[in-house]
């Protein structure tokens, strides 16, 4: 993964690989990779040119909300004629589900944008829920549909 050394993402450890699909085919047209390294976790897009691979978007370092994660929760999946990357986490020590302090990213191919949700329901200030945080181009109108995506993964969550 020579592409990701040298966009300065600074990979020391891959701890996962997926693959995106091209849109005609079953062929794999990149991958989406989920590294960490000293200064904490990020989520990379690369595109294959021709036998190698080039990097198309990187979520630099996540925000400690990102802290605790596993592989599991890094997953490729379709929306629409969408290919979407998802990564999810929590804060070190502040994981639990709607009581806790974590962060949703969503990343779109066909947008070449990361969509970021954080979720803090331990510093509710009105005791009424979760209290949900999210970036600055997720709030645009043409994005809502990747709001209401990163909306629901924060509604799956469980109360402890």
């Amino acid at each position: 993964m020579s592409a990701l050394k040298h966009s300065g993402v600074g990979a020391e450890v891959l701890s996962s690989i997926k693959p995106l699909d091209a849109e005609e085919s079953k062929e794999s047209s990149g991958v989406a990779v989920l590294s960490e390294s000293h200064n904490g976790r990020q989520v990379s897009v690369l595109h294959r040119v021709g036998a190698s691979f080039q990097l198309d978007w990187t979520s630099h370092n996540l925000p400690k909300e990102f802290d605790v994660s596993s592989p599991n929760n890094f997953v490729v999946f379709s929306m629409g004629r969408d290919q979407m990357v998802m990564f999810s986490g929590c804060a070190r020590h502040l994981c639990g589900g709607k009581s806790g302090v974590g962060g949703v990213l969503l990343y779109s191919t066909s947008r070449d944008q990361g969509f970021v949700a954080r979720y803090n329901g331990i510093d509710s200030r009105d005791n009424a829920g979760v209290r949900v945080t999210f970036s600055k181009n997720t709030l645009k109108p043409e994005n809502q549909e990747y709001k209401k995506a990163l909306q629901k993964e924060i509604d799956l969550l469980p109360y402890p």
